[in-house]
């Protein structure tokens, strides 16, 4: 976090620094006291809490129906899934219907942070792709719904 002081012609701050701008990254939530000094001496603080939210764990995805395929996170919040990296629109709950063939996968965002990528799941026609990436595919038919 950048965190700016303005008003005076000096400054001092909690973290030993002295210029008006400091970048800060501090792995918990903490506070920051500037001192601003004026050219006559006077002296004015003032505290800047920084909060460090957790980055929500990376989802796993799985396959919890075949028909229709259905897709479940282990994140029970926070959800956006994904269909060939474009946002499905609306897709925000711990399960998704599947109704086209693609690549899906969910991203979870909990109080503005969110988690890397889940694994990656492939649909396509009849056939299921599983991967924890890309590069990593194993290929397994599916049963016939008849």
């Amino acid at each position: 976090a950048i965190i700016t002081a303005t008003g005076a012609h000096n400054y001092y701050w909690s973290s030993n620094a002295n210029n008006d701008i400091i970048n800060v990254s501090p792995n918990n939530s903490t506070s920051y006291i500037v001192t601003g000094y004026s050219d006559d001496g006077c002296s004015t603080s003032v505290s800047v809490a920084i909060i460090v939210k957790p980055i929500p764990p990376k989802p796993i995805i799985i396959i919890t129906n075949d028909s229709p395929f259905t897709l479940m996170s282990t994140s029970d919040i926070g959800n956006q899934w994904y269909l060939n990296d474009n946002p499905i629109s609306g897709a925000t709950d711990q399960t998704y219907i599947v109704n086209e063939d693609g690549n899906y996968f969910t991203i979870v965002t909990i109080d503005g942070c969110s988690s890397l990528p889940s694994n990656l799941i492939t649909i396509n026609n009849c056939l299921l792709y599983t991967s924890p990436s890309p590069r990593d595919r194993t290929r397994s038919r599916m049963p016939s719904s008849a």
